[in-house]
């Protein structure tokens, strides 16, 4: 189950397309309403199975880390009756704190901070109060989180300005090496505009053919998934997609107020005057869970059906727009053909890296073995000195020899395994000087 928590309705950026339109102070989660959260979770929830908490907002960084300790604290305890607790936090990354990164890292949250793409995109939209743009500071603050070990992530709303300038996008994508979702822009709360599903599907085959065409090897959603669904016949993990949004998640606010989605006006109740079973088996929980059954009466037979479950029934609706079925079907069926073949070639290019690299490794392998051989008729000239513990000349250059070996699998290990943008060249400059010092 995923429990979005809206932590606080106030937010620090004015932010001109804000989905939920929110101001400078608002209502924030007490102590009192985790509590209460904690106690109904058990009686919905079957033991054993996952909760996440999802930070969201307003911005939760506003709670302070102290308030937020205190609530992370309660909301884990649910841990104690046989479950596994897992929490992220979604942030503009503006108000970043040393204290803030000590209490993340310890609570290790997962972060996903929202940067819509290179910084004259960014600040277009994502200003302050007094209208200055967060890029800079942002960024910062995500090296920072990197720097500490935090687990991040970014979060990039797709405009009308990005279109044609997705190559600039991808680029950025590469020099930053983090992963990224790319959500259209929604006509919700200040936006006055909106990114059409055509457009989005369009920007989305550009982005996976560049993606592949420069070697991108992070994570790249919704695309990731979506080729997971092709490839292995999963279920969609998005929930805009899955159809299930109504029966995994929820989003839970001050008050004990309990809603469908951050996005969505629907509320369900308060757990102030009703239990969480109560809330799920009436409505108007019980119709929106409902809608998944109704669509597959007549969208079942759609080949783009196990993919899209008829889309967010907020933005849908009850029923989606034909058009918009239009949309959804002719980029799948794209992506089957044409996406799959894109993919398979990147696949081919980098099997044969990944061949070029384990030659490297055993003509370095070959190197070292006839090192040491060579260095075994010395061994008498050099080896452990007794009295101060350190290596004679002739033995700490064979050892050096190893070292070199031993750091240069690493590295490559590094760059082939981990399938990342990891450059190995520097750290081989580096260990080979050393090596030869």
């Amino acid at each position: 189950m995923l429990v979005l928590l809206r932590s606080t309705t106030a937010c620090n950026l004015r932010c001109r397309y804000c989905s939920v339109d929110c101001e400078s102070s608002g209502q924030s989660l007490t102590e009192e309403d985790c509590r209460l959260l904690v106690r109904y979770l058990p009686e919905l929830v079957p033991k054993g199975e996952p909760i996440t908490y999802l930070w969201h907002g307003g911005e939760p960084t506003l709670l302070g880390p102290q308030h937020f300790l205190a609530l992370h604290s309660i909301l884990g305890s649910v841990a104690d009756c046989g479950y596994t607790v897992r929490s992220l936090m979604q942030t503009n990354g503006y108000a970043l704190s040393d204290a803030w990164v000590d209490a993340l890292k310890d609570c290790d949250v997962s972060l996903g901070v929202s940067l819509d793409g290179p910084e004259s995109f960014h600040d277009a939209v994502r200003c302050t109060s007094g209208g200055q743009g967060s890029y800079a500071r942002v960024l910062a603050n995500v090296e920072r989180l990197r720097s500490r070990g935090v687990s991040v992530a970014l979060l990039c709303t797709v405009r009308p300005e990005h279109l044609g300038n997705e190559r600039a996008l991808v680029q950025w994508m590469r020099d930053l090496d983090l992963p990224v979702r790319v959500n259209p822009l929604l006509k919700f709360g200040r936006s006055s505009q909106e990114l059409s599903l055509d457009a989005y599907f369009a920007f989305l085959r550009t982005i996976l053919t560049l993606s592949l065409e420069l070697g991108i090897r992070r994570s790249i959603e919704p695309l990731n998934w979506m080729l997971d669904s092709l490839i292995g016949e999963t279920e969609p993990s998005e929930c805009s997609y899955s159809g299930h949004c109504a029966r995994s998640l929820f989003v839970y606010g001050p008050g004990g107020e309990v809603g469908a989605c951050n996005r969505s006006d629907t509320r369900f109740g308060s757990l102030s005057e009703a239990s969480l079973v109560h809330l799920w088996e009436t409505d108007p929980w019980k119709t929106r869970r409902g809608r998944l059954d109704r669509l597959r009466q007549t969208c079942a037979s759609c080949p783009a059906w196990r993919f899209c479950h008829g889309g967010c029934p907020d933005v849908e609706g009850e029923s989606p727009d034909p058009l918009r079925c239009a949309a959804r079907r002719d980029f799948f069926a794209w992506l089957r053909v044409e996406g799959l073949a894109l993919y398979k070639e990147s696949l081919l290019r980098h099997r044969e890296f990944l061949r070029d690299r384990l030659r490297v490794l055993r003509k370095a392998k070959e190197y070292v073995a006839s090192e040491l051989n060579a260095g075994r008729a010395q061994d008498k000239a050099g080896g452990w000195c007794t009295t101060c513990c350190l290596l004679t000349p002739t033995a700490s250059t064979k050892y050096k020899v190893v070292f070199f070996a031993t750091g240069s699998a690493y590295i490559f290990w590094q760059a082939i395994w981990l399938r990342t943008a990891f450059q190995p060249g520097p750290l081989l400059v580096l260990l080979t000087r050393w090596c030869r010092s």
